[in-house]
């Protein structure tokens, strides 16, 4: 690889029963392209 290497996960918490808690700790479209740019050093 050439690259460096990014992961990208859920938050490191207890999985919450609770739907809008949940959604919270899973990587958002926002988390996403921050590291995708990040990755190809377009920041």
């Amino acid at each position: 690889l050439d690259g460096r290497i990014l992961r990208l996960a859920a938050e490191d918490v207890p999985v919450p029963y609770n739907a809008k808690l949940e959604a919270a700790m899973l990587p958002s479209v926002e988390r996403i392209k921050k590291y995708i740019l990040k990755l190809v050093n377009k920041r």
